[in-house]
């Protein structure tokens, strides 16, 4: 059979998000596959969850294999990412897909920096971005955005985007569902993610 012309599907390196369940540190090295990108963007606050073990009161079972990866957004102006070095670049001016699931927990209790005696629960729904860059460029791009996740159970989410600059770093972002008056504190969960599937050249 012959391969000129077939689309590219690129796979990604653990994309159940399958790790040892822990509240967030500053070494981010217990979720093979993705690093923690809000080291860039905000070095003094602390890296994503992994879960579930009743962590920040967060309990939903897995959508798929064990673990599942929980980002947060906070009233401090800050927010959770992760990140992956793709094994082969997404390609300017070329149409992917990308499916993954999402979901939020009734729960999510954490002290803030400005309640740091009282956890408070970060139950405000939150969407989910998706950026892309590449080491030549300091800017990232937006690829896709979510609509805000406010349901507590799995649902599948697909996306479909084109780069306009060819992507070797792919990038999930927890931020605020906009318009937003204030910062607020909120979190999604995410699960069962990939591959990325090119459907147009």
């Amino acid at each position: 059979m012959s391969l000129f012309g077939q689309l590219d599907t690129i796979y990604l390196a653990n994309p159940s998000f399958e790790g040892v369940p822990l509240k967030g540190f500053k070494a981010f090295d217990h979720l093979k596959g993705w690093m923690d990108y809000g080291q860039f963007q905000f070095p003094n606050e602390s890296s994503p969850d992994v879960h579930p073990n009743e962590n920040w009161g967060v309990t939903s079972k897995p959508y798929d294999g064990k673990t599942y990866l929980g980002l947060v957004v906070r009233d401090n102006e800050t927010w959770e990412a992760v990140y992956q070095d793709l094994s082969q670049p997404l390609k300017k001016g070329v149409v992917y897909t990308l499916e993954l699931y999402m979901s939020k927990s009734e729960q999510y209790m954490s002290p803030t920096r400005k309640s740091p005696d009282a956890a408070v629960n970060f139950e405000t729904p939150t969407t989910l971005r998706i950026l892309g860059t590449n080491m030549l460029v300091a800017e990232t791009e937006e690829l896709a955005k979510s609509k805000s996740v406010d349901h507590t159970q799995w649902k599948r989410y697909v996306f479909e985007f084109t780069p306009q600059m060819d992507v070797s770093r792919l990038i999930l972002e927890a931020f605020y569902k906009l318009p937003a008056l204030k910062a607020y504190n909120g979190h999604i969960l995410i699960d069962h993610m990939g591959p990325i599937i090119q459907i147009k050249k």
